[in-house]
């Protein structure tokens, strides 16, 4: 029987040799430190909405070598019996028998076992094998900026998504990425909001990730 083969030539559901398995949030973690510098250049070249610039660094994760069947972009979850208050916030499903919250992370990279699938109906097996969690910011305000809170409403998210999936065996880095490049000053972060947010980080175990057109830094620090 003749091998089916993929758009470029290649035998199906085989992966490129370039491309890396990530096994361990560390290793997703460090991944995404990896790609940093392309996803500044690469978004410092636009001006766009937050869903573009998702999409952007989910190419840059591609480009630096993780294989499309361990990265996700808005991927569909549902929660079983929540139990932080973030989720029990968002909860969509309320009966005697189940109560179930959902959740839409903007990236996350995936254990290989996962195999792919990121379909609602598997949502166990994704609250699973989340190796790392990132949600991202952009300051892309018409008439305003982008501020603490709202940012701080994302980390809290993040935090408690790592509580909820202690409960699958999951514990999954987590990060905040913030795309501040607003070409007018008056859009962009006042400089204690920035430091506000990279507190909060540290305070929470969130690693930290922020560029704006001239400057670009990020902080590293391990899940709890």
């Amino acid at each position: 029987m003749a091998q089916d083969n993929d758009v470029l030539g290649r035998p199906a559901n085989r992966f490129d040799p370039r491309e890396i398995m990530i096994l361990t949030p560390t290793q997703a973690l460090n991944a995404l430190a990896r790609a940093w510098p392309t996803i500044v250049a690469e978004c410092r070249q636009v001006l766009g909405s937050e869903l573009h610039y998702q999409a952007m660094i989910y190419h840059a994760l591609r480009m630096t070598s993780i294989q499309a069947q361990q990265l996700g972009m808005n991927v569909r979850q549902r929660i079983p019996e929540p139990s932080t208050c973030h989720f029990q916030g968002q909860v969509i499903v309320r009966g005697p028998c189940l109560t179930v919250a959902e959740t839409i992370p903007d990236i996350v990279i995936f254990h290989p076992l996962v195999n792919g699938d990121w379909r609602g109906r598997n949502c166990t097996e994704t609250l699973r094998h989340m190796l790392l969690i990132a949600e991202v910011k952009v300051s892309e305000r018409d008439g305003g900026r982008l501020g603490y809170s709202e940012i701080a409403r994302d980390i809290r998210k993040l935090i408690d998504s790592r509580r909820e999936v202690v409960r699958f065996n999951a514990r999954p880095e987590t990060a905040m990425i913030i795309v501040d490049t607003a070409p007018s000053e008056k859009e962009r972060m006042l400089l204690s909001g920035i430091d506000a947010v990279m507190t909060l980080c540290r305070e929470h175990n969130v690693s930290f990730f922020y560029m704006n057109s001239e400057t670009a830094t990020h902080v590293l620090l391990n899940c709890c």
